[in-house]
């Protein structure tokens, strides 16, 4: 699904008026319908004390549309015009003539007057402004904002908060609603995928207002959430007189002295991502537990005991995953720099293997193009160094990825897959269950293992990722978030390749 800018939103709302045919006026109607469908669906409305805030643009139109139909189910709804300008959007002046008398309950707020006291415990309706806003919200009406974030209120936003851009970094995070649930008209915007403002958009939905496919058909955009039905374009099914050596031999590096373990849980996310066969390279003291705990392997030892000192570069292997529990011990350093100089097949470079990278970066130019990295944000700041905000950091990871050639996904809420031709695709699955210790490692070996069955560097990277939060979702629902471990998501890969081949 592509994340589209205001301009392009406003572009795809002509393309749907022009091309339905309707009337902008009408398509206010049915977004606000869409909004009113999903309230009633949640609360009953004759229950309900509704405070609205609106604007005088078109998204304080979409609001008074709302008013009137929560009025209509014997709503009760105080609706607070914000005189911002004297001038107004046609279409709120519309739909503010349609309310009518209906509701004697609206007042107007101009700047200097005292702020409104809704009812506590209520539920704040923010129509203040919406997503062409361009410059932070400031004055008397941020400190509107801020008095309406502290009263007791649970609050929806209509299609983005108020104070929030659509397309960059808000400079102004004084000013900006802090949202319980958002209403998002038709796609998403680039700030809900982005940790920096998760507080004020609370939990989003995505409200269908009816755009025809083509309305964003041709709207180029950097910016791709991964869904279900990309991520099921990607998935190759297979084939029934396949064998082993289908699905590729990949090797896992890894591994020291009390971090064993990481090896360990790569290795399972690999071997249940599909792959034929799987090697795994470790000191000498980790032949025994991944014996015993990995059967399905082939354990390939070190010279040393306790850490590497040498890695195999004439494997007869489809894709190598190497940096989980490695440790840098100065003769793995070597052996690391050594390895990554000589490697040819596909890479994916994670934990200790990244952390060297950062203390050598000057390694990075001899890593061969397609590379993936999989640093979550610390690691990937020690590569590139500290942002000031997300959108710095965006920028930052679109040029690093850019310049490289490499295939980065920088781990979080909605883990990010950078490409070398500067796209960001932003992943939908996944919950807070699973920031626990291995999570990454156990991504790695997914990566990994989808590298080896023949999925290019950037299919690997989306399916993998969608995969590893998909099985975290599943197991969570057993597990809850409190008590899920990396190892579950391993082992409920199997249950997300079903649920994903089931909805095909």
């Amino acid at each position: 699904m592509k994340i589209l800018s205001s301009e392009q939103i406003r572009q795809a709302d002509q393309y749907t008026i022009i091309h339905e045919p309707i009337t902008s006026i009408d398509l206010m109607e049915r977004a606000a319908r869409a909004c009113f469908d999903w309230i009633v669906a949640r609360y009953e409305p004759a229950e309900q004390h509704f405070f609205m805030l609106v604007g005088l643009g078109n998204n304080g139109g979409d609001g008074l549309a709302l008013a009137r139909m929560l009025l209509e189910v014997g709503a009760q709804v105080r609706v607070c015009i914000a005189r911002v300008s004297v001038h107004c959007a046609e279409a709120f002046q519309t739909n503010l003539d349609r309310l009518g008398t209906m509701n004697r309950s609206v007042s107007e707020l101009h700047e200097g007057d005292p702020f409104p006291s809704p009812d506590q415990g209520g539920i704040f309706i923010d129509a203040f402004f919406g997503v062409g806003l361009s410059r932070p919200v400031q004055a008397y009406w941020a400190d509107l904002v801020n008095h309406l974030n502290g009263q007791y209120l649970h609050t929806i936003a209509i299609d983005i908060p108020s104070g929030l851009f659509a397309d960059r970094s808000s400079a102004n995070t004084q000013g900006i609603i802090r949202a319980d649930h958002t209403l998002s008209f038709g796609t998403l915007k680039l700030p809900f995928m982005l940790p920096e403002f998760a507080e004020y958009i609370g939990t989003w939905h995505l409200i269908d207002i009816g755009w025809p496919p083509q309305a964003s058909e041709n709207l180029d955009t950097p910016y791709i959430y991964v869904d279900g039905p990309l991520v099921r374009s990607i998935y190759k099914l297979r084939k029934k007189n396949s064998h082993k050596g289908s699905f590729g031999h990949g090797l896992i590096i890894g591994g020291s002295y009390g971090m064993i373990g990481a090896v360990v849980l790569s290795a399972q996310g690999c071997l249940h991502s599909g792959i034929g066969k799987l090697s795994v390279y470790t000191p000498a003291c980790g032949y025994q537990i991944m014996q015993s705990v990995v059967p399905e392997v082939l354990v390939l030892t070190d010279v040393q005991i306790y850490h590497i000192s040498h890695m195999p570069i004439d494997l007869s292997i489809e894709a190598v995953g190497i940096g989980p529990g490695l440790g840098k011990d100065p003769q793995t350093v070597q052996a690391l720099e050594c390895f990554l100089f000589n490697i040819r097949v596909p890479l994916v470079v994670d934990a200790d293997a990244l952390n060297i990278l950062s203390d050598h970066p000057q390694w990075l130019s001899k890593l061969s193009k397609g590379t993936i990295l999989t640093p979550h944000p610390k690691e990937f700041s020690r590569l590139v160094g500290r942002w000031k905000n997300d959108d710095q950091k965006l920028d930052i990871l679109r040029g690093f990825a850019m310049t490289h050639g490499f295939y980065v996904v920088l781990k979080g809420a909605h883990t990010i897959t950078a490409t070398p031709e500067g796209h960001f695709f932003f992943n939908s699955t996944g919950n807070s269950g699973m920031a626990t210790a291995g999570s990454g490692d156990v991504l790695t070996g997914i990566i990994t293992g989808l590298l080896a069955q023949g999925y290019l560097p950037k299919e690997a990277c989306i399916l993998g990722v969608y995969l590893h939060g998909l099985a975290g979702d599943i197991a969570v629902q057993s597990q809850s978030q409190e008590a899920l471990i990396a190892g579950d998501i391993a082992k409920y890969l199997g249950r997300a390749y079903q649920a994903l081949i089931s909805k095909g």
